[in-house]
């Protein structure tokens, strides 16, 4: 599995909809699978005042993940 885990590259997009807890729980099960490399998605202001289904996740947020 570690050799998967070296090629493998997931992205966070917006399909946790802004949710925090939804977003965490990605975030929990990369740490747990071990992987190495991670995209998060952060779309342009405009994007989230065109959608109101879709909430920005808090800058402070997504910093805390990447220390992670």
């Amino acid at each position: 599995m570690s050799e998967f885990n070296e090629k493998l590259i997931i992205e966070i997009g917006i399909n946790h909809l802004g949710d925090e807890h939804y977003f965490m729980k990605y975030v929990e099960l990369i740490i747990k699978l071990k992987l190495k490399y991670v995209t998060i998605q952060i779309q342009d202001e405009k994007f989230y005042k065109e959608d109101k289904n879709i909430s920005k996740l808090a800058k402070k947020l997504i910093l805390s993940v990447i220390k992670k």
